[in-house]
């Protein structure tokens, strides 16, 4: 069978008895789990959802999350999270996009809600995790009236398991329609590089909203513990790592930035830890170096993005030794090059846009065929990344393609020059880009968060660039901040920073 939810219950190397999820102090085991699963979705069929409906998941971490994203799978309908960080109104536009048969959340996100209750005339069920309100139905109710009988429907690997929402870091976000067939193979392409076994503890971070569900979901598959973080917190987290005997952990760089920052980041004891992967934004060579100083071999650089379902290349451990900058090499199922504005494959350290195919790529964007058709050309998914490759087959990104600075006609690469200001000792983060000059096109501008306690002399800053940096990269506007604004994944919302800096 190839529904997603079969490999849960189909695994016999699966200790029923052994904890499956920790939350809060509250522990599942892989036994309560497929019973929750089963009787989840056995009562949202009996409300009518059906194969092929979407049912939109609108929670923080916590279990009925992954208990949803089974049972909305197993029944051949189609799983849609919705980011938490969005406004109510981002939700509702998101909700009409999908038209969800069903919406599972909590009273957290009442606003968004109480508007869709009366703007989307698709949902006619409404499930709460917690407090309830007039026509809304209690998710513990709603379980105990659902049967315990297993509820998988056949499906194929090319029918629709999901609809997740891009990031949207530059334009309004788009709906990548994800299949069975991909879910599949990414978890095959994750659990190679970070090999999951039954004793592996998983400290899920990231959001599961994300792509970065994959962690807990290659662990559940693998009969695995996973812990989740209902927030990140740096104190927490540490504390959880050396108490819970953390193996495996996938982070944002801002998280690993603030870990690294912790007073108690000397004194916390990692020596279970045999994973510790990084992604979905870039981390800067100063900081990575300094984590690798302390933590070894344990990072995995993972480069991907929603339309891959996550992982697409990745860089492992003592890879960082030999090409640390690099993002690595493509995953065992997973096809890389580098090509020209023609689409035609170019030679090693030749620089253009990196594509990939393979069973993990997207489907489609949802209800956007013109978009589709720019993305996927010939079977191949052009990712907007710019990027090169060496003679050893190891890929390296330069820049985004939307974030690179025209100048005078230059082309100037954020990247290069974020790499450069994480030099300075008070300086914890960097974001380059470009605002608008009527003579030049565009200029190079900065904003910088600096280290906690210490402060920045910008003309020390600036001398410091000039000895490294060509007179074109330079910022002519540098500002600081205390955060930057990001969003779900963690990255830097640029257009933002853009639009403040122009004002």
């Amino acid at each position: 069978m190839t529904n997603l939810a079969a490999v849960i219950f189909q695994n016999r190397a699966i200790d029923p008895n052994r904890e499956a999820i920790r939350f809060e102090g509250r522990q599942v085991s892989h036994r309560e789990l497929r019973s929750r699963i089963n009787r989840l979705a056995n009562a949202l069929a009996a409300r009518g959802v059906r194969k092929g409906d979407r049912v939109s998941v609108l929670l923080s971490n916590c279990p009925q999350f992954l208990e949803s994203f089974y049972a909305i799978t197993a029944l051949g309908a189609i799983y849609v999270p919705l980011n938490t960080r969005l406004s109510a109104r981002e939700h509702v536009t998101l909700l009409s996009d999908a038209a969800p048969a069903a919406i599972i959340s909590s009273f957290t996100f009442k606003q968004t809600l109480d508007t869709a209750a009366t703007d989307i005339p698709s949902i006619k069920s409404f499930i709460s995790i917690d407090q309830v309100k007039g026509n809304q139905i209690g998710y513990d109710a709603l379980l105990r009236s659902g049967s315990d009988e297993a509820a998988m429907v056949e499906v194929e690997t090319s029918h629709d398991a999901a609809i997740v929402y891009t990031s949207g870091t530059t334009s309004l976000p788009k709906g990548v329609v994800l299949t069975h067939g991909n879910y599949l193979s990414d978890w095959e392409n994750v659990a190679s590089v970070i090999r999951p076994s039954i004793d592996s503890v998983n400290l899920q971070l990231a959001p599961l909203y994300h792509a970065a569900i994959v962690h807990s979901l290659v662990h559940l598959r693998a009969g695995a513990r996973t812990i989740l973080a209902p927030r990140f917190d740096s104190g927490c987290v540490l504390r959880t790592i050396s108490e819970e005997k953390v193996t495996h952990i996938f982070c944002v760089p801002t998280m690993i930035y603030d870990l690294l920052d912790h007073p108690d980041f000397t004194t916390t004891d990692f020596s279970s830890l045999r994973t510790l992967e990084y992604g979905a934004a870039p981390m800067t060579r100063t900081r990575l170096e300094e984590a690798l100083r302390t933590l070894g071999p344990v990072f995995v650089h993972a480069y991907g993005m929603t339309e891959t379902t996550s992982h697409c290349c990745v860089l492992a451990g003592l890879e960082h030794n030999e090409v640390l900058g690099s993002i690595g090499r493509p995953l065992p199922l997973c096809r890389v090059r580098i090509v020209d504005e023609s689409g035609i494959e170019l030679s090693s350290d030749e620089i253009g846009e990196l594509v990939s195919r393979g069973p993990n790529i997207m489907n489609r964007y949802w209800k956007r065929e013109p978009e589709t058709a720019a993305t996927l050309k010939d079977g191949w998914l052009h990712t907007g990344d710019i990027g090169k490759k060496n003679a050893d087959g190891y890929y390296y990104i330069i820049d985004r393609k939307k974030d690179m600075i025209i100048s005078g006609g230059v082309n100037i690469y954020p990247k290069d020059i974020e790499e450069v200001i994480a030099l300075h000792p008070a300086i914890a983060e960097a974001a380059v880009f470009g605002i608008p000059h009527p003579r030049w096109g565009e200029l190079v501008a900065a904003a910088v968060r600096l280290r906690p306690g210490l402060t920045l002399d910008q003309g020390e800053l600036l001398a410091m660039l000039e000895g490294r940096l060509g007179r074109y990269q330079l910022p002519k506007k540098i500002t600081i901040v205390d955060e930057f604004p990001r969003n779900g994944a963690g990255k830097i919302m640029k257009h933002m920073l853009r639009k403040a800096a122009a004002e």
